[in-house]
Formats: C-alpha cells, sequence, structure tokens
C-alpha cells in the first residue's frame, strides 16, 4: 500500500523539475538594419581602394545572411559557418552561380568598421573580401547578451 501513496508524489517531483528546466522562453534577437547598410558601404570602399567592382547586393543572399545572423543570435546555430552548405546550395538553386564565400563575426565592436576591420585583419576573410566575387547579402542580429552576429556571403555568377 505504501508504493501507491509514494508514487504520485515522485512523480510530481520529477514533473516540476522537467517543467522548471525548460526555457521560459525564445531568446530574441533584431535585425540592425543600418549596420548591414554601412557594412556593404565599407566592404565595397575597401574593394574600390584597391580597384576591385563593388559587390551588388541581392535580396535573396541577405535574407540567408539575415537567418543565419538570426540563428547565431538566437542560440540556435552555433556561432560559425554551420549549415554553409544548405545556404549555398539554396543560393546556387536560386541565383545559380559558380562560387559562394562567407565571412561570420561575432562581438559587441562599437560600429560597422570595427567588424569590417577585424575581416581585413584575417587573411582568410579578407580574401573573400578581395575575392573575384560580384554579388553579397549581409545580415547582423543583436542578441539578447548585445553581441552582434555578422554573416556575409559572397556569390560569384556570370
Amino acid at each position: 500500500m505504501n508504493k501507491y501513496i509514494i508514487i504520485p508524489p515522485v512523480v510530481l517531483f520529477l514533473s516540476i523539475c522537467i517543467i522548471s528546466c525548460e526555457k521560459d522562453r525564445e531568446a530574441s534577437a533584431t535585425i540592425l538594419w543600418g549596420m548591414e547598410q554601412e557594412i556593404y558601404e565599407l566592404v565595397n570602399d575597401h574593394r574600390d581602394s584597391i580597384g576591385l567592382p563593388a559587390l551588388v547586393l541581392d535580396s535573396f543572399i541577405v535574407e540567408e545572411a539575415r537567418n543565419h545572423s538570426l540563428n547565431m543570435a538566437k542560440g540556435i546555430t552555433p556561432f560559425g559557418h554551420d549549415g554553409f552548405n544548405e545556404r549555398a546550395g539554396r543560393i546556387f538553386s536560386e541565383l545559380g552561380g559558380e562560387v559562394v564565400g562567407e565571412n561570420v563575426a561575432k562581438g559587441n565592436y562599437p560600429d560597422a568598421w570595427s567588424y569590417v576591420n577585424s575581416w581585413l585583419n584575417s587573411p582568410s576573410h579578407k580574401e573573400n573580401i578581395e575575392k573575384d566575387y560580384n554579388y553579397t547579402g549581409i545580415g547582423v542580429a543583436k542578441a539578447d547578451n548585445n553581441y552582434n552576429y555578422c554573416t556575409q556571403i559572397f556569390l560569384k555568377k556570370q
């Protein structure tokens, strides 16, 4: 008889523990439209300074970049290039093209130049900025922790 009296409190206790361990809400993030535009302009200014043509902003690539930045900012995807092959595949399916590249950044920098400057001081990121790409998309999302997650995707298309 005692085991029937003990089981309901144990079940209740475990249920409370499980419920209390769940997240209260999904993390939120905000798109920083102005910073996206500034990064776009700064990257093109750099390209112009070394004799390269400006990158054309493409709305489909922008959405891919924004979604990746939002997913990183919300903690859905870890910071980095997870899912890059899928993003590239969607871009190729929608727009065609030959090569896709990607830069990501995370930080609490004060302005767009700080993010672009960090890319220009990294050989692999700088190579993407200076490569023979002709289209781009940029997404910047601000996380609850005040870090910005930036994604710039590059496309070479004839």
